[in-house]
């Protein structure tokens, strides 16, 4: 992730990275009073590890969108599909029930790839929540077209 995105999206941010032949993560996480975080992950479906790279990764990005339905931890504000990311993509608006944040996400595939883009922000209440809406939506799109960009 660019520098310059990391530092206007979270100042300060502490890295942290993971990655195996199949999953890699980097979350960024704020160190100041004003809580926010940004996770990148993405999953690969390599033609080494299995016979139907794309299927598989249609199959989880599916799993992603249906689990987005059915969520439990969160209430969800907005979900829908996103077009103009990949082959398929949706972007959710969740607040996280108990804890005073917002996560704007936007989870994309890419033909054999699924990468999740998600930037959270603390949302004291629910009129703080609705303003932020937006701006972590948009946060997290403008994080997945850098990520869809080293595509090609």
């Amino acid at each position: 992730m660019p520098r310059a995105t990391v530092a206007r999206l979270v100042p300060n941010a502490q890295q942290r990275e993971s990655s195996n032949s199949t999953l890699t993560t980097c979350t960024y996480s704020s160190t100041g009073k004003d809580f926010r975080w940004l996770r990148v992950e993405a999953h690969l479906y390599a033609p080494a590890n299995t016979a139907t790279p794309v299927q598989d990764a249609r199959s989880y990005y599916g799993a992603q969108w249906t689990q987005a339905h059915e969520a439990t931890l969160e209430r969800t504000v907005r979900l829908e599909r996103e077009r103009g990311l990949g082959d398929e993509a949706f972007r959710w608006f969740k607040m996280d029930k108990g804890q005073p944040t917002v996560v704007g996400q936007v989870t994309m595939r890419i033909r054999n790839v699924v990468v999740t883009v998600a930037y959270s922000e603390q949302a004291r209440d629910a009129a703080a929540a609705r303003d932020r809406e937006n701006a972590c939506l948009s946060n997290a799109g403008a994080v997945a077209r850098e990520v869809r960009g080293r595509f090609g």
